[in-house]
């Protein structure tokens, strides 16, 4: 028998009680960086190896937003804890086998009937459980009935957005299901960088809702502001279009590439390609290198002159983009104009762009000319190919007689 050990300092101490919480519908909520997704994808690595039997189904609301969310985190921590030799990944379906037989397979919810094919599920995980409707949870929790398993469970993880969500509703207020409810924030993470922390302190001064969901924990109040309101989901993109690249540094804060193209100056398709935090440039290069960009513009952020001219020598058409006065008012006012679509594997620009809204006043009054700096990489890498792309000088010529 091989005997595989785990390093308890690996885990934040806030979530250790629950490794082997058998709670039949357990919720994990509260502010960014509390490190609940680690925690919940450990715990996952360690009841595969564990138990006799266990099937997990790990979901989100659309497949495509599993690849680059749930999977990626699942193979990272595999990797960064020196299990891969204990388990087969299946790049294609995305399903991860363990030696003894137990797996972990993905869903997406965007596809409900497809969840009868899956026999004898043991656990559910559902991801952003806020994109989810109430009945989706109560076919999930249908779901869970198998007698291999040591026990069944559904675990949701989620930012409590708005009191004015169903999960309020039904979870704290009616209570129209039985569950355990566990709120952790940025402070019982002891992995999260300083400047991190710092990061989300700060919404404290930009927007007094973002700093009670994202910093505190707590549930946010009524959504107003919202920048982008005509977006919608798409799985591809024409063939057709004329592609462009935006590029948006960051380091504490994630680094965002986004794909765009575009359609007869009037639709455009964003694509997210390269969605991370401590990404150095040569990192970046690396990443950059695998996507066959080709001789296409990069547009990016000017503050980083240092970087762009390594991405340039590097081989890649990049361009600072236009940042001059009013560009970004500017930029988002050219967006709203235009038909936006957003490809449904890009799940981090996804949850930026249903986040993404103006500044409040201390008055709670709305601030039209200046986005909250938070959960806005990706926004910022759009709005930098399109608004830059669309103010280049476009074939002017002086003519003239000899």
């Amino acid at each position: 028998m091989t005997e595989i050990t785990f390093n308890k300092a690996d885990f934040n101490e806030v979530y250790f009680s629950h490794l082997d919480n058998p709670t039949r519908f357990l919720v994990f909520y509260g502010g960014a960086g509390s490190g609940k997704s680690v925690f919940i994808a450990q715990r996952y690595i360690y009841r595969c190896l564990k138990e006799p039997y266990f099937r997990l189904v790990y979901c989100r609301k659309v497949a495509n937003t599993i690849r680059n969310s749930q999977f990626q985190l699942f193979k990272d921590l595999i990797a960064r804890s020196g299990l891969g030799q204990f388990f087969r990944i299946k790049e294609g379906n995305m399903e991860i086998e363990c030696n003894n037989g137990n797996k972990m397979v993905a869903f997406g919810l965007d596809n409900r009937e497809k969840i009868k094919s899956i026999q004898e599920p043991t656990d559910v995980w559902a991801e952003e459980m806020n994109e989810f409707e109430e009945d989706d949870i109560s076919q999930l929790l249908l779901r869970l009935r198998t007698k291999k398993a040591m026990f069944n469970q559904l675990v949701g993880s989620f930012n409590p957005i708005s009191t004015e969500h169903w999960i309020y509703d039904a979870l704290v207020i009616k209570k129209r299901f039985d569950c355990e409810m566990v709120k952790t924030t940025y402070m019982e993470n002891r992995f999260l960088p300083e400047s991190y922390k710092t990061y989300l302190e700060s919404l404290r001064d930009t927007n007094e809702n973002f700093y009670k969901i994202y910093c505190l924990g707590e549930w946010g109040g009524q959504i107003k502001g919202l920048i982008y309101e005509h977006w919608k989901l798409t799985d591809q993109t024409p063939q057709f279009a004329d592609y462009i690249y935006g590029l948006d540094f960051g380091f504490n804060h994630p680094t965002a590439l986004v794909k765009v193209g575009i359609v007869e100056n009037k639709t455009v398709y964003v694509k997210q390609l390269i969605y991370g935090s401590g990404l150095t440039t040569g990192d970046l290069i690396n990443g950059m290198k695998k996507l066959n960009l080709g001789s296409s513009v990069i547009y990016a952020d000017c503050a980083r002159p240092d970087a762009i001219e390594e991405i340039y020598r590097a081989g890649f058409n990049i361009k600072p983009a236009d940042k001059s006065k009013d560009s970004v008012v500017n930029g988002i006012l050219q967006i709203k104009a235009m038909n936006l679509h957003i490809l449904d594997d890009s799940p981090d620009l996804i949850k930026e762009i249903r986040n993404y809204r103006w500044m409040e006043d201390k008055n709670g009054k709305i601030v039209e000319d200046e986005p909250v700096k938070f959960l806005d990489d990706g926004m910022d890498a759009m709005r930098y190919a399109i608004y830059t792309h669309n103010s280049a000088p476009k074939g002017i010529y002086r003519i003239g007689f000899a």
